[in-house]
């Protein structure tokens, strides 16, 4: 299967290709592009790795910050991660399939495991469960949706850097600070547009222009996050169900 490509050229910083990531990370990490990759995906979703270890298999805090290392390291130098294909399904379902899997095989050489052999090194920024990040579960939600809802949390928030790192390299900073919390507000907006274009110093109008594009851009960016791991037809459904899930 090739690669599709959906931006003006490979120059261009926010170049990607359909499953370029999640390709280019089956390297192992033997090689810088494979490792950057690597990188990317443990730093994007190991969070959610976390949740389904922590509240789906039971394990403690600290017992699940280690395993989530543990099993990202065993799905690369297992080979397993070769066998992701957008065909076959979306990668959050190949994540969870494939933990069941580890957890089921750690369970029964558990003697054999040394608490974070073999790690991936990446920064090892897990939230707390007391640091207003980390995912609480909610009662009427399974496991299963709680690793989703870890999932779309940390996806929309790989999106969020993506948009704050460019507004950053314009001096737009204290822009961006503003107009996000218009994006994921779940409440009517109601005269907060008139105080924050008072903020910015322009009036409402060109206030709500500024929001309706940013929230076009904030789209853009968590489509490009989202295509590598699913196949084409799948990304606007893909798209629905994580703003399902946030919503929730």
């Amino acid at each position: 299967m090739s690669d599709t490509t959906r931006t003006p050229g490979a120059n261009d910083p926010n170049f990607v290709t359909k499953w370029d990531v999640v390709n280019r990370a089956k390297g192992g990490g033997h090689d810088r592009d494979s490792a950057s990759a690597l990188e990317e995906l443990c730093r994007i979703y190991r969070h959610p790795l976390y949740v389904a270890l922590r509240f789906k298999h039971q394990y403690s805090h600290h017992d699940a910050e280690d395993l989530a290392q543990t099993f990202i390291a065993w799905l690369i130098h297992g080979g397993y991660l070769t066998r992701a294909d957008p065909e076959k399904g979306r990668f959050r379902s190949f994540l969870l399939s494939y933990l069941d899997n580890f957890v089921a095989n750690h369970r029964r050489k558990i003697h054999a495991q040394k608490r974070g052999a073999g790690a991936i090194h990446v920064p090892a920024d897990f939230p707390t469960e007391t640091n207003g990040f980390g995912v609480v579960p909610k009662d009427e939600n399974t496991p299963d949706r709680e690793f989703d809802r870890a999932w779309t949390l940390a996806t929309f928030r790989e999106a969020l850097d993506r948009l704050r790192a460019k507004f950053a390299e314009e001096g737009k900073s204290e822009e961006f600070d503003i107009l996000q919390e218009f994006l994921l507000r779940k409440r009517d907006k109601g005269d907060s547009y008139a105080d924050a274009a008072a903020r910015l110093g322009i009036n409402e109008v060109a206030m709500r222009q500024r929001v309706s594009r940013f929230g076009r851009k904030f789209r853009q960016t968590l489509e490009d996050i989202i295509r590598p791991m699913v196949a084409e037809n799948e990304l606007d459904d893909e798209m629905s169900y994580l703003w399902r899930c946030f919503e929730k």
